[in-house]
């Protein structure tokens, strides 16, 4: 019985750590997207106005 208790307790280590990894990889998927997303926009807004110079690629407004 106590060894039941100690593979459960293990078992649900285990798992957590795996939750965590999983719920890391999401937000850094998640991260990385709405990087893009930003980047991408940004760069759109200096495609389209054209009165701007060419984007420097520096983040200040």
């Amino acid at each position: 019985m106590k060894n039941l208790l100690y593979f459960l307790g293990c078992l649900a280590e285990y798992y957590m750590y795996v939750v965590y990894g999983i719920a890391g990889l999401i937000a850094l998927v998640i991260a990385v997207i709405i990087a893009i997303f930003i980047f991408s926009f940004q760069v759109l807004v200096w495609f389209f106005d054209s009165s701007q110079p060419a984007p420097r690629f520096s983040f200040r407004q």
